[in-house]
């Protein structure tokens, strides 16, 4: 009751004087029903108008799909109101009642909140079916008798919130006869618009499926924009039908944003992210307005909510996002059960092993229960701010000088006040980012890893204490082992580990924590490795592993274990002959994630190592790109720290490789006595071939094994610990059965050097040849002809065939024999080429044969590429594998470099007879080489995918990205227009010159592709890599121009050069945006897509561009021309102009092109829209990737919705 009279408002117009007495209302499906104020995600009220259609559709589906009554004797359930009737969740208690026939039992909220109070309710009255959240079924279990005790007899309907698999594993463990439901529907759709009875939650699920939908109402799961996904792939979900409400009163905006058109149907868009099963079954996989971005960095908080309930002891845990800005943070809430839990700082303790810095709540605060809703669901508002408390036993003032000034620093760095001398730097919220500033402020020679070993205020003003006492500290070397286990007990294994090129000691931390007892670890610093120490300098390998050794045996006593992670593994590998000589007891060498790398040897490749470094071809920025595409340093922000790791990296790196040379050359070490296990993750990019590969590690010690962890990447030191310790901790114990070793594949032949350079020297000597005699016959075809599209037709025929095998051509190479492909294609091609010559010398040769033998040319070359690339991993000795297929690119382009140089030099010289010859004799020395050869049956790179598969999944990964369809259209039409740039230079240059000019303006084109690759390396591209991959589209635009506008062979060269050096410096831009955004796993679907949409591009310029220049652009220019007094004035008259003006008006387009890429911003700012693509912890198989990337970004272009019931 009310006390005195209240005004009564309603949502529609009523008449101005009401009639007296009972009005005669006729109450319709498209009347008002009630409305409901939902705040939703966003936290704004909305009224949200439900009809009575609406409300009656849904007790219609309810009744269908949960029966009519008890299941013994039919009679109706009784149900219980258990929530607030003030959100529509409760209304399905009430009228599920009122319907059905059954009785209502309304409790007070006292009871409905108290579980001593509710298990008493229900032991003395009759309670059939209720509904509510998942989080008060929780709320009420979690005291009193248990969760047996707060059940109804019959039914229970959870809604409201994910119905997780750990508590629908304890319903059916008290109570396995009881009818389970999930239920889900958004207030906008009316209650509940799917729902299904729980047997169980899927294998791998977090939460139990949403159901099926209620009849007359369908759910769709559609991509941003609108179109149906298949079965499996994450999506927003869409809700059409019967059950969407009319919208929300009074904001007719709001309403048109959420209320949308689907395919002519009127829907309501959830703002849930979902994906249906194959049976049918709509998955929830959370929120898309549960994306955050901490420190740049996207965060799903569903997956560390996730991180932190699968912590021993928490039964439930929410995170949210506080601060703004660059002080935006996470804070995780959780509800644990005391027996087995620790505290807050112990649970963010341990999720810091599991997640990367960005993603570890800065504070985990413990509640005894969560905050709720008045029905039933978590208050995320209502949620406490995160109160940095002292550590136990109080605040305690800092007492020293030293205490203090670390005191101040900690409270400056994270922006807290009264840190007191107990207080630990991590618990108070601090990271690894923050870690660095900390120690750069405090100063006095701290390393990084001094704080992380002494936290506390008090453990690390002591240690400088101690230092400033020592009377020599100045002149002491400094300590480079520092322990990282906590135990004191006694230790029968000791790990020494080296940690990976430019990283620190600290990431051995997991790996430490997960070691069993009686083991411990200790791990090395590298001097020059620490961002917190700019000034220092990176040492050389040997002297560091002499330092190294001195420290290892006066510290370790006992069993030694060595681990060398990466570049480290060169480090370890030179400590171990060390320590053995130092009579030190080592147990083994485990070299985790690397094999043996080399320069390839000579003299000549010792001066090109000394002058140009091979790390030096790469810019920082390019180098932090990749590790990160790997799972490295993405805990580094700092563009400083980032550069002095680089730095360290690029030293590690010339350091190992140096090592390694020098062990292959004239210093071979003495073998290691104690056992080598070489440890790989089997999805690690950077250890293929492993099955072969780890026999390499033979060059340094007689006895070596093999470890794989499953689905594990490159840094499985830090994301699978506990695997790694366990391989570790087992294979120390004793020796790898004989039946678990692999079995490396046996050789006919043993790969060398000399193999390689013989078949490598055979193909360069062949690829002249080919690339010389296509150069010759598009020239004899244009000089007999005189027409650009008879040359086009040549370059038709030499890509189509081409294009088209492709799909098959690769799975060839990988199936059968690489030496036979190559003998066979060879031969063909060398039979088309001898079938041309008889004709050209019997003088019957004509314009049809030519395009015979470019085809049977590109059909070859289709087959005999993809053989040899494989081929060369057979070859060469797989240490010196990367640097042997740099030689075969730069072989080809060099070969077709010089084909061009040459070419016009030998058809003026010696015509197009001398030129086959010479292509013969070519052909012959290739085969004779590959005949005289036997190729080792070693491993080989295969493709991962059959390329049409590729291209399917590429185009459907594509297709869902509006930057990635954005850039496809975008390089569609400059692959088409640059097709046609290209096929005009020919008919260009030869109109008004000869083949030896074509030859040297063809060859400055070259040039400029090998130093426009060279700048891009060096320089490392621009901020947003989008901008200079249209920018450079421009460029090829101008160059284009610049080509066409005069005749001289000087102006032609210039443009080709600027053109070409435009054209790779774009596709760097490009491929790095692929490399960062679409990710190592998944890069190869997308190249290929792209690939063969710009194959395909190329033949129709080529058809299309010779009709354009012979009819239409060449009459116009000629002396009698249309337009010889006008544009002739400025390029000239006479053959080849009107060719020319073409190039120009295409130069034009390309460059308009550019400019309006540049303006359309799903194209210009992509790199906005689309995430960096991070490797997860485990790497599964790629169709999974591509289903978490789609449900990533899924999450990012859907807007936010109404509160879920």
């Amino acid at each position: 009751r009310v006390a005195g009279p209240l005004p009564i408002i309603g949502p529609e117009a009523a008449d101005a004087a009401p009639a007296a007495g009972a009005p005669a209302v006729d109450v319709g499906p498209g009347n008002l029903c009630y409305v409901l104020f939902t705040s939703g995600s966003t936290g704004a009220p909305k009224a949200v108008a439900v009809e009575h259609r609406n409300y009656r559709n849904y007790l219609h589906g309810l009744r269908e799909r949960v029966g009519p009554g008890r299941t013994a004797d039919g009679r109706p359930w009784n149900w219980a109101l258990v929530s607030t009737f003030a959100a529509d969740l409760g209304t399905t208690n009430v009228f599920g009642a009122l319907t059905g026939g059954g009785c209502l039992h309304v409790l007070t909220r006292d009871q409905a909140t108290d579980p001593e109070a509710f298990a008493a309710y229900l032991d003395t009255h009759r309670v059939d079916a209720m509904k509510l959240v998942p989080s008060h079924l929780e709320g009420l279990a979690a005291l009193g008798g248990g969760l047996a005790d707060v059940l109804p007899h019959e039914l229970l309907i959870c809604a409201g919130e994910a119905l997780r698999a750990d508590l629908v594993d304890r319903i059916r463990a008290v109570r396995p006869e009881l009818t389970l439901h999930n239920h889900y529907g958004p207030t906008e759709t009316t209650v509940s618009m799917l729902g299904a009875p729980v047997t169980g939650v899927p294998v791998g699920a977090a939460s139990a499926p949403l159901g099926l939908p209620f009849g007359n109402v369908g759910a769709h799961v559609v991509d941003g924009r609108g179109r149906p996904l298949p079965v499996g792939v994450p999506g927003e979900l869409y809700v059409t039908g019967a059950g969407v409400a009319r919208g929300y009163l009074g904001r007719d905006e709001l309403t048109a944003e959420r209320f949308v058109d689907l395919a002519g149907r009127r829907a309501y868009r959830t703002g849930d992210l979902v994906r249906r099963l194959p049976d049918g079954l709509i998955e929830f996989l959370g929120r898309a307005d549960q994306q955050v971005k901490i420190r740049g960095f996207r965060v799903e908080i569903g997956e560390v909510e996730a991180e932190l309930a699968a912590q021993p002891g928490v039964r439930e845990a929410i995170v949210v996002a506080r601060g703004e800005g660059s002080a935006r943070k996470l804070v995780g809430y959780v509800v644990t059960d005391s027996a087995t839990a620790g505290d807050g700082a112990a649970i963010r303790a341990a999720t810091r092993t599991r997640l990367p810095d960005y993603m570890v709540p800065s504070a985990v605060v413990v509640l005894d229960a969560l905050p709720l809703t008045g029905n039933g669901k978590v208050d995320r508002a209502a949620l406490p701010a995160p109160d940095i408390a002292p550590a136990e036993g109080g605040h305690v003032e800092p007492q020293t000088p030293a205490e203090t000034a670390v005191a101040e620093a900690f409270a400056g760095v994270l922006s807290i006040d009264g840190v007191g001398a107990s207080d630990d730097f991590f618990a108070l919220g601090g990271d690894s980012f923050a870690a660095v500033q900390a120690v750069r402020t405090i100063g006095r020679g701290l390393s990084i890893i001094d704080l992380f070993q002494h936290p506390t205020v008090r453990e690390l003003a002591a240690l400088l204490d101690e230092r400033a006492a020592e009377p020599d500290a100045g002149d002491r070397p400094r300590v480079l082992l520092h322990k990282l286990t906590r135990g004191t007990g006694p230790t029968t294994l000791t790990l020494v580990c080296v940690p990976y090129g430019g990283g620190s000691p600290i990431t051995f931390q997991p790996l430490a924590d997960a070691l069993p007892v009686g083991h411990g670890l200790y791990a090395v610093e590298l001097p020059g490795h620490d961002p917190s120490r700019p000034d220092d300098e990176p040492e050389a390998l040997d002297a560091l592993a002499d330092r190294l050794t001195a420290q290892i045996t006066e510290r370790i006593h006992g069993p030694i274990l060595l681990y060398g992670h990466c570049l480290g593994g060169a480090l370890a590998t030179a400590l171990a002959a060390r320590l053995e000589a130092a009579g030190a007891h080592l147990r083994g060498v485990a070299l985790g994630g690397t094999f043996p790398a080399a320069r390839l040897p000579g003299r000549f490749s010792e001066w090109v190592s000394r002058k140009l470094p091979g790390d030096r071809m790469l810019s920082d920025r390019a180098y932090l790109d990749f590790l990160r595409a790997m799972g490295g340093f993405t805990d580094v922000y700092d563009d400083a720290e980032q550069r002095y790791l680089i730095r360290a990296l690029r030293h590690d790196v010339r350091q190992a490789e140096d090592f390694y040379t020098r062990a292959y050359g004239e210093e071979r070490p003495t073998p290691v006595r104690a056992p080598i296990l070489c440890v790989v993750g089997d999805k690690d990019r950077a250890t293929l071939l492993y099955e072969e590969r780890y026999a390499e590690w033979e060059h340094f010690g007689p006895h070596v094994e093999l470890a794989v962890i499953p689905r594990a990447g490159h840094y499985f030191l830090k994301h699978q610990a506990a695997e790694l310790a366990a391989t570790l901790s087992s294979w120390s114990a004793g020796p790898t059965p004989a039946a678990d070793r692999p079995t490396p594949r046996p050789a006919a032949a043993r790969p060398s050097l000399s193999t390689f350079a013989k078949v490598a020297g055979g193909q360069f000597v062949s690829m002249i040849g080919t690339a010389l005699s296509t150069f010759a016959l598009g020239v004899w075809v244009y000089l007999q002809t005189g027409s650009a599209f008879d040359f086009a037709m040549i370059s038709v025929a030499a890509v189509l065939p081409a294009v088209l095998l492709l799909p098959i051509a690769g799975a060839v190479a990988d199936r059968y024999d690489r030496r036979r492909i190559m003998i066979f294609t060879d031969t063909a091609a060398a039979a088309g080429m001898l079938s041309l010559g008889v004709l050209l010398w019997t003088g019957h040769l004509q314009i049809w044969h030519v395009y015979v033998v470019a085809c049977i040319g590109s059909v070859c070359n289709a087959f005999q590429r993809p053989a040899y690339i494989a081929a060369i991993a057979q070859l060469v000795p797989k240490r010196y594998l990367g640097q042997a297929n740099g030689l075969a690119q730069l072989g080809t382009g060099s070969g077709d470099m010089l084909a061009a140089l040459a070419g016009g030099v030998l058809v003026a010289a010696v015509g197009l007879h001398g030129v086959v010859l010479f292509d013969m004799v070519t052909f012959l020395i290739g085969v004779t080489v590959l005949l005289r050869v036997r190729f080792p049956n070693t491993l080989f790179e295969k493709r991962e995918e059959p390329l049409l598969r590729e291209v399917v999944t590429g185009w459907r990964y594509i297709v869902r990205r509006r930057g990635l369809v954005a850039m496809v259209v975008f390089f569609v039409v400059f692959n088409y227009l640059f097709a046609v740039a290209t096929v005009l230079v020919t008919p260009m240059v030869l109109a008004d010159g000869s083949a030896v000019t074509l030859g040297v303006v063809t060859a400055f084109g070259g040039i400029g592709a090998v130093l426009g690759a060279l700048v891009m390396a060096l320089w490392g591209g621009t901020t947003r890599r989008a901008t200079g991959m249209i920018g450079f589209t421009s460029l090829v635009g101008v160059a284009a121009v610049f080509a066409g506008s005069r005749p001289e062979p000087v102006v032609v060269a210039i443009g080709l050069f600027v053109l070409w050096a435009a054209l790779m410096i774009l596709n760097s831009h490009w491929m790095a945006l692929i490399q960062t955004k679409v990710g190592m796993e998944l890069q190869g679907r997308v190249l290929a897509t792209n690939q063969m949409l710009a194959m395909s591009m190329m033949p129709l310029g080529f058809v299309t561009a010779g009709p354009l220049a012979d009819r239409v652009f060449e009459p116009l220019l000629l002396p009698d021309g249309a337009l010889a007094s006008s544009v002739g004035v400025v390029l000239g008259t006479g053959p080849g102009r009107g060719t020319g003006l073409l190039l120009v008006l295409v130069g034009v387009v390309l460059g308009v092109w550019g400019l309006l890429g540049l303006l359309y911003r799903p194209l210009s700012r992509m790199e906005d829209a689309l995430p960096d693509a991070i490797p997860d912890v485990e790497i599964g198989d790629k169709d999974t990737i591509q289903a978490a990337a789609d449900r990533q970004l899924a999450g990012m272009v859907s807007g936010s919705g109404g509160t879920s019931e």
